[in-house]
């Protein structure tokens, strides 16, 4: 006895269809991807669809484009799905797949799985969820995974999405050289979940630590490494006009090179960020534990928008960036500190906001406000006939305010004090910006035969856009628009060109900024302001801080300004009472004595009613950089290089912390860029140490230029070079052209800077 059809099947075939539709639900991964990783982000607790298709064979016909539109699989199942794809001729019905990776030194596997599975489908979107180092692998990119057991991170999630799908699938292996996965398709978006930096935070230093990810060896290559390097990751990166970036808590020196690596993508025109867990997230209760501050995740996420806010700025002037948006902007405690930090530089840009996180740059002559890829018509529609699957998808820094509601928001942060309003830092973070161009007349004196005054204000605008004698002469001041500013660590160096150096080689480098220290003393003795409170930290054998040399220049400093009221010697020496110098003979007493100075203007940052301004004080520090050397000597390099990493980290918390009250100067008495002796027969050996006797020789890598070199070079060849310039936010050079003395900007990541320089013959 056979039994009675469904009332369903009498319906035509349009009205299944549109039931069907009803029925059938967005793949659960596709809401997932910004969730933290897990292999359970195709699960779903329905089934409807699989249900409906069971009901009769007319049914399962066309439910069939439906129930296999999102495929997943396991990585080592790769060949088994494949096969029954093609044995079914269920490509044509794939429209997006979710591979999982459990790659391990067990059980390794292929990370050119992609390769057979693109010869037979053509997805618009790929989500891949691995470990780390497989991802990096897949991509033909290997990570550093030495530090994996601070962060704990087993999975990733990777997603890449096309606007259309090709007529027929190319075939990868008829090629001659096998196509990169980002090179296979016309890639249009592209989303990383990066998971949570949570767990390294219970370590010591773990600001030290490298975060196992893409973006970390992408971000270095962008910022580091050789012109064709940059130039090939670029090509990789060009077809994204969407990227979504997804992380829990990461360090702002990682946030920096993830920024590195977005500016590679000359095309993009939507940009997403979440640097905070979801409000609901409760994952992250379970990775609490240890002795971890609970300030320092949201003081990194404070400084990382810092960051962004001046990337998503420049990107939006230079390349086609017409969006950005972050997630964050939904948790309350984030909300208002994040309308601080990202308007107070993107309004002012030409970025509008909509109230919501999501800023739109405002066309303006003409621009195309399009979100469509410049490759691809906007008009033009992806292929969309459903599709397969082999197994169905199974359906910061900031005011008191922001630290206690956000970790009050998660029961895993207990409650803390915070010690100062350190997240508004727009004003002290920033990209280096070129300075503009110079037209050459300008810089030619005017002559008697001047046309008129019009043309020598002219000249005057252009000099001033320039010429940093103003600064220098005016010394260290709280104005944001001074080079020598409060609030940023400022350093000071030198070529490393033995042979045009000086016999004194301590008074070449130290006495501009001994010239910033007096004349800022001097201009507070002369308004009757409270005197700073000055901390050189110097070598026991480093001269140009002695306290005669100071006095010297600090008696010459009056004469010269030519004051009203002269400064007599016992005025001058009291001046300097406020001087407290650090003499030290290795790294760790220079460490110590940095740790001792924090520690005594902390109580500075405590809130108080009271209403007197706040003690200034002003912190130099010299041959940091030598005594680093010392400890490279006894140990190795990277401890050098962590060692000093965590210096300059304590230094910059503290410009951060204190703002306008705190300036902090480096004094780099080892000098930049390489040294290279001439021996016979033209044959040139370089020599990294300080020698005389050599010639001064500019590689072929990119980075930090001066605009005095013929040649343009690599001027931090070392890593230990390298760390102590990321810990600079304001870099001068002081070099000589000939017999003329020049002191150039050659990095200002707070402001526009860069290339501004003048003429300083000294003090006088």
């Amino acid at each position: 006895m056979s039994l009675p059809h469904s009332p369903l099947e009498s319906l035509p075939n349009e009205l299944l269809d549109q039931i069907i539709s009803e029925v059938s639900a967005s793949p659960p991964s596709q809401s997932r991807v910004h969730k933290p990783p897990c292999m359970r982000i195709t699960t779903s607790r329905t089934r409807d669809l699989k249900n409906l298709a069971r009901t009769s064979s007319r049914l399962l016909e066309l439910v069939r484009p439906h129930l296999f539109a999102h495929a997943c699989f396991d990585i080592k199942d790769v060949a088994d799905f494949v096969s029954f794809i093609t044995r079914l001729d269920l490509g044509r019905y794939v429209i997006s797949i979710v591979a999982k990776g459990m790659d391990s030194p067990d059980h390794r596997e292929d990370p050119y799985w992609w390769r057979p599975v693109l010869d037979s489908l053509d997805p618009l979107r790929i989500i891949v969820i691995a470990p780390p180092p497989f991802l990096a692998a897949m991509l033909d990119t290997r990570i550093m995974d030495g530090h994996s057991w601070a962060f704990e991170v087993p999975f990733q999630v990777l997603q890449l999405e096309q606007n259309s799908r090709v007529c027929r699938p190319p075939l990868l292996s008829e090629t001659k050289h096998p196509a990169r996965l980002l090179e296979t398709r016309v890639w249009s978006s592209f989303a990383f979940n990066e998971s949570s930096s949570l767990r390294a935070y219970n370590h010591y230093e773990y600001f030290m630590f490298q975060v196992p990810s893409l973006f970390n060896k992408w971000g270095t290559v962008a910022s580091t490494q050789l012109f064709s390097e940059r130039l090939d990751l670029s090509r990789s990166l060009k077809s994204f006009t969407s990227f979504n970036y997804t992380a829990v808590f990461p360090f702002y020196n990682h946030v920096k090179l993830v920024l590195d690596a977005i500016e590679l993508m000359t095309n993009l025109r939507s940009l997403s960020i979440q640097l905070a867990p979801s409000p609901d997230d409760k994952i992250t209760e379970m990775e609490q534990r240890g002795s971890m501050d609970p300030s320092d995740p949201w003081m990194e996420i404070a400084t990382g928008y810092s960051l962004i806010a001046h990337t998503v700025r420049k990107m939006g002037a230079l390349d086609s960036l017409v969006e950005f948006r972050t997630p964050d902007y939904e948790f309350d405690a984030l909300r208002s500190e994040l309308s601080t930090i990202l308007g107070d530089v993107l309004d002012s840009s030409g970025w509008v906001h909509d109230g919501r996180g999501t800023w739109t740059k405002v066309p303006s002559n003409g621009e195309d406000d399009r979100l469509g890829s410049p490759t691809t018509p906007s008009d033009e529609l992806g292929f969309t006939i459903s599709g397969t699957t082999f197994v169905r998808e199974t359906q910061i820094y900031s005011t008191p305010s922001l630290y206690t509601d956000a970790l009050q928001s998660y029961a895993f942060f207990p409650p803390f004090s915070p010690v100062k309003n350190i997240m508004s830092i727009n004003a002290y973070i920033g990209d280096a910006e070129p300075a503009p161009p110079i037209l050459a007349h300008t810089m030619l004196q005017s002559g008697p035969s001047a046309e008129n005054k019009q043309k020598q204000d002219q000249q005057q605008s252009a000099e001033q856009s320039w010429n940093i004698s103003h600064d220098v002469q005016k010394g260290l001041q709280n104005s944001p628009d001074s080079v020598f500013r409060s609030g940023i660590v400022i350093g000071f160096s030198r070529l490393r060109d033995a042979h045009k150096e000086t016999s004194d080689e301590d008074e070449y480098i130290g006495r501009l900024p001994r010239h910033l220290l007096t004349t800022h003393l001097l201009h507070q003795h002369q308004h009757d302001t409270l005197q700073p409170k000055t901390y050189i930290i110097h070598p026991a054998n480093f001269s140009a801080f002695t306290p005669q040399r100071l006095l010297t220049s600090l008696l010459n400093k009056q004469q010269q300004l030519k004051q009203q009221l002269p400064l007599s010697r016992t005025q001058a020496i009291t001046l300097l009472d406020s001087v407290q110098l650090f003499p030290v003979y290795d790294f760790n007493a220079a460490a110590q004595a940095i740790h001792e100075i924090a520690l005594t203007i902390s109580p500075a940052t405590t809130p108080s009613t009271d209403t007197t301004p706040h003690q200034q004080h002003i912190i130099i520090i010299t041959g940091l950089d030598t005594l680093t050397e010392g400890v490279i000597r006894a140990s190795n390099p990277l401890r050098g290089s962590a060692m000093l990493t965590s210096v300059l980290r304590t230094l910059t918390q503290l410009t951060r912390t204190h703002g306008s009250n705190l300036s902090v100067i480096l004094v780099n008495t080892s000098g930049l860029g390489k040294v290279v002796w001439s021996q016979s027969g033209g044959v040139g050996v370089e020599v990294d140490a300080n020698a005389t006797g050599g010639v001064y020789e500019m590689d072929d890598g990119e980075g930090i230029q001066s605009a005095f070199r013929a040649h343009s070079g690599e001027m931090f060849p070392s890593l230990l070079m390298r760390t102590l310039d990321q810990g600079i936010d304001s870099h001068l050079l002081v070099s000589s052209i000939g017999r003329v003395p020049v002191v150039e900007v050659i990095k200002d990541r707070v402001g526009g800077n860069v290339g501004r320089w003048c003429v300083w013959e000294g003090e006088v």
